[in-house]
């Protein structure tokens, strides 16, 4: 499948061509994207034929500089930041169900330009029951990383608002209904 993520200068003129995704069909979807200092790009899309979330990079000009990874295979929400370097953090969401509520996690993961994980996914927030806010309890969820590689990671759930202040903690705001 094609993904029209080109970089493009300020008049809109495209640097680099389009950029080709390893989808098993055409029906790649919830694409995000972000691209590093030196123009390189990582790709994170759901592949509707196989049902998976993958992370793909590219380098400067377009050409693949990974293969797809495949993560998070019960992830949704799913979000993408890049540092200076190339560095690679995704957030995402996963749900469990077990004979109770619908219990979502919230986590992160750390890659390399070229894919390889840096570490295993942490878990960015406790475990919470689904609130059924936008149909699955979580409005947003985004990422952004410094030059450093430092992150945090920000979502809504149900009507309460979380946002985290890096790997070590986080603060949170609560809205309750009236």
């Amino acid at each position: 499948a094609a993904v029209a993520a080109p970089a493009h200068a300020t008049p809109g003129v495209p640097l680099t061509p389009e950029m080709q995704l390893e989808t098993s069909t055409d029906f790649a979807m919830l694409i995000q994207a972000a691209r590093d200092a030196a123009g390189d790009t990582a790709v994170v899309f759901f592949d509707g034929a196989t049902g998976s979330n993958y992370l793909q990079t590219f380098h400067a000009d377009g050409s693949p500089y990974s293969a797809r990874i495949k993560f998070a295979p019960g992830g949704s929400n799913t979000v993408v930041a890049m540092d200076k370097s190339g560095e690679v953090t995704l957030a995402w969401v996963e749900s469990s169900y077990s004979s109770g509520p619908l219990i979502l996690d919230l986590l992160a993961q750390r890659f390399a330009l070229d894919g390889t994980p840096q570490g295993d996914p942490i878990m960015v927030a406790p475990p919470f029951k689904s609130r059924a806010f936008g149909g699955f309890g979580v409005a947003s969820v985004g990422v952004a990383m410094d030059d450093d590689g430092d992150f945090a990671v920000k979502w809504i759930k149900g009507w309460d608002l979380t946002i985290p202040l890096g790997p070590g903690g986080y603060s949170s705001l609560s809205i309750d209904e009236a």
